[in-house]
């Protein structure tokens, strides 16, 4: 349901804060969150930027550096 309302949505990239979001837009938990760099859903695909949640950024400023430069790319 989640891919199906990215695809009506059709934004041009995705930011998710939370880890446990990522099954619901078929992505392995297995996996680390670095090897899905987009989704792709029946419209095409979206490029996807993960964090774990605005809580961890606030108390690790390194986690805000990190994520500045991956925003950045």
């Amino acid at each position: 349901i989640a891919l199906h309302h990215v695809a009506l949505a059709a934004p041009e990239r995705l930011l998710v804060f939370g880890r446990d979001v990522l099954p619901l837009i078929g992505h392995d938990p297995a996996q680390s969150p670095a090897s899905l760099p987009e989704i792709n859903h029946h419209r095409g695909s979206t490029p996807l930027l993960v964090e774990r949640s605005l809580d961890f950024l606030l108390a690790k400023p390194a986690a805000r550096s990190g994520f500045w430069r991956r925003w950045l790319d």
